[in-house]
């Protein structure tokens, strides 16, 4: 999925660059932007941080869905703290928990632009490989809104992977697809797991 990102605003996805040089000027902007403007609002020369995208629809709509054109930074906010959690945290100033946890919560209770949903879905399966971050448990709250047949298929083939914890993850998300009306909360995954017992 192709989507417009304003010209001036396009410097924020080298934030996830794998080049050092491109994603440590990237930081070093957004962190300068972030000290003048407290990262809300435009800085004086128009320039917005990453928070801007994240916040100002909050305030404009507080339990509005994400629209499409905020879901590139929202998925750019959410695959930073998946690369690169350490600059992720350290960019904020400030514990950076809410916020993701502020994203994930929209998302799960709104749902995804159906544009958006194969990334979504992708955002989903990365988590699944990687060591368990604050707040991560929120991205099952997603499952309703992408579980379509790619989705399980993914799911399904990753039941059967070699890591015994990325199977129990992968079968876990198979569990809440076939539940859409389950209420996923902080304590769904250990009860999950004492039911296979």
């Amino acid at each position: 999925m192709k989507l417009d990102v304003p010209d001036a605003d396009a410097w924020m996805f080298d934030l996830i660059a794998q080049d050092d040089v491109l994603r440590s000027r990237a930081l070093a902007r957004h962190r300068d932007l972030v000290a003048r403007e407290s990262g809300l609002s435009y800085g004086s020369d128009g320039e917005r941080t990453i928070y801007w995208y994240l916040t100002a629809h909050w305030y404009r709509e507080p339990w509005g869905t994400i629209t499409l054109d905020q879901w590139p930074f929202v998925a750019l906010y959410l695959r930073w703290e998946g690369r690169f959690p350490d600059e992720w945290r350290a960019a904020a100033g400030w514990s950076p928990w809410s916020g993701k946890e502020s994203v994930l919560e929209r998302l799960g209770r709104k749902g995804v632009p159906a544009e958006a949903r194969p990334e979504a879905a992708d955002l989903l399966v990365d988590v699944l490989h990687r060591p368990y971050r604050c707040k991560d448990w929120m991205y099952a709250l997603l499952v309703r809104h992408v579980a379509d047949a790619e989705f399980r298929d993914r799911l399904t083939t990753l039941a059967g992977a070699d890591d015994p914890l990325v199977v129990l993850r992968a079968r876990f998300l198979l569990h809440l697809a076939d539940r859409p009306e389950h209420n996923v909360t902080r304590k769904t995954w250990l009860r999950w797991l004492e039911s296979l017992n």
